[in-house]
């Protein structure tokens, strides 16, 4: 979260840098309240925050906007036609690029949601109207959000690509959009077609046991369960981040 979309409490501190105390007023309590308990509204508003330092003699405040982002909303998987795409965009920029032969969406500029993105699920529900342009399959393909960038000029939205709940790697998709909030960038390395096991043959003991038998000083500090595409198709793999015989590794091992 930062100032320009905020989903969660904010801490408001009560001491500056220089020992002086600080006290907060909310123009909004039921938006943001003086202890920096957010309430999600029905739909996105700004609230000002008004900090009051005491140091000493002196006295100054200052005053933060910030604002609250509407509560989530439901999943939705709604196609978007070309046709919507152009209405949307009359008079303005539409670009699609595709890959494989042109077989499959990969980069769209211009406008193509009719509905402003504000939150995590409506980027997913944005993703989810132009997939079927990817070859995306809603029996089996998902998208997580695992990161968002928001400032003035609009916000980013990062998510990943799931088969059956197992992470694609390379499955990367970008959505950003305008400063009123409508998604008119996309950018996705998707992939289609995806037949694979999602129940792995190694467990993470048999997988220590392996590189135990390799080096002498196994430590494994993190593990994750990924499909990865090494030229023959999507695999089920092991992404390990591992100490080596004192060396620090990320291991790619396939299950």
């Amino acid at each position: 979260d930062n100032r320009y979309a905020v989903t969660e409490d904010v801490i408001l501190p009560e001491t500056g840098v220089w020992g002086g105390s600080i006290t907060w007023e909310s123009s909004e309590e039921g938006l943001v309240s003086a202890k920096g308990l957010v309430t999600r509204p029905d739909s996105s508003r700004e609230v000002t925050l008004t900090a009051t330092i005491h140091n000493r003699d002196c006295t100054m405040q200052k005053e933060f906007t910030l604002r609250v982002i509407k509560k989530e909303v439901q999943e939705q998987k709604k196609e978007v036609s070309y046709e919507e795409l152009l209405a949307w965009n009359e008079g303005g920029q539409l670009e699609m690029y595709s890959s494989d032969g042109g077989e499959t969406l990969s980069h769209i500029n211009g406008r193509f949601t009719a509905q402003k993105v504000e939150t995590e699920q409506e980027a997913i529900n944005a993703v989810w109207g132009v997939a079927h342009w990817m070859g995306a399959d809603e029996e089996t393909d998902s998208f997580r959000l695992y990161r968002r960038i928001s400032n003035e000029d609009g916000t980013v939205y990062r998510m990943s690509q799931y088969y059956k709940g197992i992470k694609v790697f390379g499955g990367d998709l970008i959505l950003a959009t305008d400063a009123e909030g409508y998604a008119d960038y996309l950018s996705t390395g998707f992939r289609k077609g995806i037949d694979a096991e999602v129940e792995p043959m190694l467990s993470e003991e048999r997988i220590q046991e392996i590189l135990e038998g390799i080096y002498s000083d196994v430590v494994l500090e993190g593990s994750e369960l990924l499909l990865y595409d090494g030229g023959d198709g999507c695999r089920l793999s092991w992404s390990l981040d591992a100490v080596l015989d004192g060396t620090g590794y990320h291991v790619l091992m396939a299950d």
